[in-house]
């Protein structure tokens, strides 16, 4: 590590290293290029290495890639396939944190563990819990669901046999099991349909990795953990606050930014932040200069022309800096949805995520009837695939 150190960073780390620990002159910059190193090195010697591994026996290499070592947003682009973990349609999720790379690198295939500790004890999850869930990946831009809770049960075991502790009990032991293949097949037209053409998201949320960097790992509690450390850092209303304005967001990074357009959204966000890099700096201004809006919020780095407002500032500042994606009448945040533009057509996927009907929905530019179940919904992402399936 102190020789990594030397190389990557330009100086030696052995005289400083206590500096981790403390409050000191150049402190958290010590950490911050600390840190980035075991990215690095992470990347470099786990990922790369696992990937031209199964390169070389014919398989493309799928990983989970959030945790210990501290893995960011962009270090999931020295894998093949990109899977995440965990629901929460308004939050930072782990889910979240693999769509976004995979939105930003070009990965059309998204997975994600599904129905891990859907329901304890297991034998209490239904269909209709299942559904929920798959909703709530759906939402974040998971279009290929890894389902946890087949568990193997001989015939002779006792009782109901055999189960797995942290998924649904999901077998011919369950007396909702045949309603699965027909939940299996919505499920399975709904993934397939989130494949077809672009995701579409007006807003890049940014996560400062320097300032994460710069702080994790000090305090008790503390992790090396970037999704944990921006899940603390970023307030949730920040992701909610977007996705109940009728927009969709994108995760992004210092590295991402060095493959995304600036053009390629129409408002950055940029939340608890004081270290920018110059290269982030520049592709702000950028973003600017080409007619979109930077928000800066509760942030104390500077960047010209930029938007500054608090969190509950948010939501005017982004009514200001663009229209809807979806608007939703009366306003409410149980509806949520996912769009795909392909050729000359725009999917809306809407799911419903509360208990009663409620409100319309209306695309950009497009006219909706009234949303009261999650049927009328498939009918019309069906009316769109097949209208798809027409003009290919």
């Amino acid at each position: 590590m102190p020789d990594e150190f030397a190389r990557r960073r330009g100086y030696d780390v052995l005289p400083v290293l206590y500096r981790l620990t403390v409050d000191a002159p150049d402190a958290a910059r010590l950490r911050a290029n600390y840190h980035r190193t075991l990215v690095e090195l992470y990347e470099e010697n786990f990922v790369a290495v696992c990937q031209r591994w199964a390169a070389g026996q014919g398989v493309p290499f799928r990983i989970q890639g959030y945790g210990t070592p501290p893995a960011t947003i962009s270090s999931y682009r020295f894998a093949d396939l990109f899977e995440g973990e965990g629901w929460g349609w308004k939050e930072i999720t782990q889910t979240r944190w693999a769509s976004s790379a995979a939105h930003v690198y070009g990965c059309a295939v998204i997975s994600a563990e599904v129905w891990t500790w859907v329901h304890s004890p297991s034998f209490r999850a239904t269909p209709l819990d299942l559904k929920g869930e798959a909703h709530e990946h759906l939402l974040n831009g998971i279009n290929q669901l890894i389902g946890h809770g087949w568990p193997y049960s001989p015939t002779d075991a006792p009782g109901l046999g055999w189960f797995f502790y942290a998924a649904g009990a999901l077998d011919d032991r369950n007396p909702w099991w045949p309603a699965m293949p027909e939940l299996i097949r919505y499920l399975s037209r709904l993934c397939w349909l989130l494949r077809q053409g672009e995701p579409v998201a007006d807003v890049a949320l940014y996560v400062p990795n320097e300032d994460l960097f710069a702080t994790m790992g000090r305090a008790q509690g503390g992790s090396l953990d970037t999704w944990r450390e921006a899940h603390r850092r970023i307030p949730s209303t920040i992701p909610a606050t977007i996705r109940t304005a009728g927009l969709d967001y994108d995760l992004i990074d210092d590295a991402g930014l060095g493959v995304a357009a600036p053009d390629q959204y129409r408002a950055v966000v940029v939340p608890a932040t004081t270290m920018i890099l110059n290269a982030t700096a520049t592709w702000l201004n950028k973003v600017i200069t080409s007619g979109g809006s930077v928000i800066m919020i509760d942030s104390t780095a500077e960047v010209p022309g930029a938007v500054v407002v608090e969190t509950e500032g948010l939501a005017d500042a982004l009514v200001a800096a663009v229209a809807p994606d979806l608007g939703i009448s009366p306003p409410t945040p149980d509806i949520g949805f996912m769009h795909r533009h392909c050729q000359d057509i725009d999917v809306y996927v809407v799911a419903m995520r509360g208990p009663r009907p409620a409100g319309s929905a209306s695309p950009r530019g497009l006219v909706r009837g009234t949303m009261s179940s999650g049927m009328q919904c498939r009918a019309e992402c069906s009316a769109q695939e097949r209208r798809r399936r027409e003009l290919s």
